[in-house]
């Protein structure tokens, strides 16, 4: 991990039958931008400071990547049980969410936040439902 000095490389990722994306490939893209968030975390040393993310500081941030990798999860789940959510939020409904998950998240440390986000990031190949993304097809 170089710590976000190679930004513009993409990730391997190739596209199989029916335009979509190998779950292994999928589930490794998903590993390494955890890897990253975790390691660009390692480097904050004040919590409370200011981010490029309007008015979040840097502990409103590390909630908001939890509160995503939890909404994942539920997609996930109900896509992989053959009810996908539909409606979906967007736009300003997205943003109304996002803030409401951050409102309701308990007040913890950003470094609580960033270990409750790789450990429910990198759970989700683990879970019985999500576990269905590690088998290769065939």
């Amino acid at each position: 991990m170089d710590n976000g000095t190679d930004k513009g490389r993409a990730v391997d990722a190739e596209v199989g039958a029916g335009g979509r994306m190998e779950a292994v490939r999928v589930l490794a893209a998903c590993d390494e931008g955890v890897k990253a968030i975790e390691a660009v975390s390692a480097a904050v040393a004040d919590w409370n400071a200011s981010t490029p993310c309007a008015a979040w500081r840097c502990v409103d941030l590390a909630g908001h990547v939890l509160c995503v990798a939890r909404y994942y999860h539920r997609l996930l789940d109900a896509a992989l049980t053959g009810h996908p959510l539909s409606g979906l939020p967007r736009g300003e409904a997205l943003a109304v969410m996002n803030g409401q998950d951050l409102i309701e998240l308990p007040e913890t440390s950003g470094p609580e936040r960033i270990r409750d986000f790789v450990r429910t990031a990198t759970a989700y190949g683990r879970n019985p439902v999500g576990g269905a993304l590690r088998v290769p097809p065939g």
